[in-house]
């Protein structure tokens, strides 16, 4: 999987009126799906990212449009940058 960032950058979040108690990180980039991989893979692998960032305290967006993703997170830093090295 090849990846482009767009985006990277620590910043004070607010959410409903409260800020958070650590500067969140965020990243955007884009990916390609490996052309070996089928379609039926992204559940499976959705499916373990919600465990681990529920777990890691990452939130974020995806989007897939059948060939490619576009995947905005934010969360801790250390966090954060360690799900991208797994990516």
């Amino acid at each position: 999987m090849s990846f482009y960032i767009a985006r990277a950058g620590a910043q004070a979040h607010h959410w409903q009126g409260m800020q958070t108690s650590h500067p969140l990180y965020e990243i955007l980039y884009v990916s390609t799906l490996s052309v070996d991989q089928p379609l039926s893979a992204i559940a499976t692998i959705a499916a373990k990212a919600r465990v681990h960032n529920r777990d890691h305290g990452i939130t974020g967006l995806l989007v897939f449009d059948g060939s490619r993703f576009c995947q905005q997170l934010e969360g801790p830093e250390q966090e954060v940058r360690a799900l991208l090295q797994r990516i």
